[in-house]
């Protein structure tokens, strides 16, 4: 059920203001509670790639090494005349040269956890993910902190979000990070109750309904 219709269904059963409040910050709490479970979800299968990556490099390796023992009798004894018997000798194997044309296989770029988790945060861009880990490591490097970033990040996908329009106007994470965005301030985040009080009087035509005071200071 929608936050809108729980609103709805306490009015109409003639709840007070501060059971409705209470109601609205527990579905809000529980919103909150369902998205890091997601995060962390993803945090997890991610470091299971990871390490099976890691793994499967690492048995690879360990096939690619091979390794011989000779000793004397291997070797074939030369002749009276101090030469070897051509029969007895095998050739050596010619080397194959690689195909013209041919692509050489890219290593797969791993990143950093701190790079995925700004990564999940951001909202949804046309940016390249390998350019935007470079983005991110060199404002590291710049002196970024990455708690600064990712508060930052949590402040401006609310922002998008909060905009019917916002998705258009989306900044590419790596132009995000180049121009050092990161340090703007975002403001306070619009709650689920304040959002709904907002669209109740754009709905209205500015009217007031009751006087149920709301986080952002207006009147239900």
């Amino acid at each position: 059920m929608s936050i809108s219709a729980i609103v709805d269904a306490l009015i109409a059963s003639g709840a007070p203001p501060e059971h409705i409040g209470a109601a609205v910050r527990a579905w809000e709490q529980a919103l909150l509670v369902k998205e890091e479970t997601k995060l962390a979800e993803k945090r997890a299968k991610a470091a299971e790639r990871k390490r099976q990556s890691r793994a499967r490099q690492c048995h690879a390796m360990s096939q690619d090494v091979t390794v011989t023992s000779r000793d004397k009798c291997d070797t074939p004894p030369l002749p009276s005349d101090g030469f070897p018997d051509p029969s007895l000798t095998s050739p050596l194997p010619l080397k194959e040269n690689p195909p013209k044309g041919g692509q050489k296989k890219v290593p797969r770029l791993a990143y950093s956890d701190a790079f995925e988790e700004f990564w999940e945060l951001y909202p949804p861009n046309g940016a390249s993910k390998r350019e935007a880990s470079e983005s991110y490591n060199r404002a590291i490097a710049r002196g970024a902190n990455h708690e600064r970033v990712i508060k930052a990040v949590r402040g401006y996908r609310r922002q998008i979000e909060s905009r019917p329009d916002g998705r258009q106007f989306t900044a590419h994470a790596t132009t995000w990070l180049n121009r050092n965005r990161w340090e703007v301030d975002y403001g306070p985040a619009e709650t689920a109750f304040d959002r709904l009080h907002r669209e109740l009087v754009e709905s209205t035509g500015g009217g007031s309904n009751g006087g149920i005071e709301t986080a952002g200071g207006g009147l239900w």
